[in-house]
């Protein structure tokens, strides 16, 4: 993840700025983004007990969603004064990273969790066929994370949208997706200390129905005070069940003994689909200019799959070894 990332900033500061060079920097990007989510999920896994899981995520997502705060003002700041400084300072911060991580390593590599699995390489179709299994299997929870993902992506587009529309109403208006951004923190505070009565899962689905609900409220309100309330609560209620889940696909990955890479690929391609489809389809809807038909839309789909997923989902999913191992043992034979 941290050289696909080196690799990007080295591209875009020191090759010539043609087409393709920028396509090849994308990808790498493109590379990194994918990788970012596998070596979350992995190093939970390697240095922490499942007990932790929720807490880890929880905490993992309070740093980022920090960054994605502060971020922006530094990069800000520095393109002032050169369009290559805040490329630089990617690049350094980014390098500093993969010398803390190897130092990490030295220094707590012993206290790994190791899983002494020895796992045979399979082709790309029998991968797919264990993936299929795996869907199968936790398809309620592939559709809600598809569903919470594509309330996201309604913010991140059409938001941006509608904040400039509440900003010529109102300067307030502008720190619409400043309100999307600012609960980050307190939910990570927040997740990991609520789901001990209903567990990961149900305490997810239910901050779901509550997030499409307010989303699908935000169409009933004109003052915009009461909007940026709204949106606050909506990230607070989304923030918590997207930690959640994550935390429950992390105590799968902990189960699938080796397989868990291809638990984290359900939850990425759920989650890449929501992020490719949500564009399209909120731009669709909102092509006479109203915005809040997108909020609405997202809203229901959230409240649908999130109630599916509450009354199909139960309280404890069994992974299927049995049919993996089937798999693995046609591929052998």
């Amino acid at each position: 993840m941290l050289i696909f990332a080196i690799t990007t900033a080295l591209i875009l500061i020191f090759v010539p700025k043609y087409l393709f060079p920028i396509v090849v920097a994308m990808i790498t990007w493109s590379i990194y983004y994918e990788f970012r989510n596998y070596s979350k999920y992995n190093f939970v896994e390697k240095y922490l007990s499942s007990a932790k899981n929720a807490q880890a995520w929880s905490t993992m997502s309070i740093f980022q969603s920090s960054a994605y705060m502060i971020g922006p003002a530094i990069v800000v700041y520095l393109f002032a004064n050169r369009i290559s400084s805040s490329l630089l300072f990617a690049l350094l911060v980014t390098s500093l990273a993969l010398v803390l991580f190897f130092l990490f390593e030295i220094r707590y590599g012993k206290n790994k969790f190791d899983i002494n699995i020895e796992r045979q390489i399979r082709s790309l179709f029998d991968e797919v066929k264990v993936t299929h299994v795996l869907t199968r299997k936790i398809w309620p929870l592939v559709t809600f994370s598809f569903a919470l993902t594509l309330l996201d992506a309604s913010f991140w587009t059409i938001g941006v949208l509608f904040s400039e529309s509440l900003r010529l109403e109102n300067p307030a208006g502008g720190l619409f997706l400043t309100m999307y951004g600012l609960p980050a923190i307190l939910t990570g505070i927040t997740a990991p200390r609520i789901y001990s009565h209903l567990g990961k899962k149900r305490t997810a689905f239910i901050a779901g129905i509550f997030a499409g609900i307010l989303l699908i409220c935000i169409s009933l309100l004109e003052n915009i005070y009461l909007i940026l309330g709204m949106v606050f609560l909506i990230a607070f209620m989304s923030g918590i069940a997207f930690i959640l889940i994550y935390a429950t696909f992390e105590d799968y990955i902990t189960r699938l003994d080796g397989d868990g890479n291809n638990m984290v690929s359900i939850g990425q391609i759920s989650q890449n689909i929501a992020y490719v489809l949500g564009p399209i389809f909120f731009g669709i809807v909102s092509k006479d200019g109203n915005f809040k038909d997108s909020f609405i839309a997202a809203g229901e789909i959230l409240i649908f799959f999130s109630v599916v997923a509450l009354v199909t989902v139960p309280r404890k999913i069994k992974m299927p070894h049995k049919e993996i191992k089937e798999i693995v043992e046609k591929i052998f034979e």
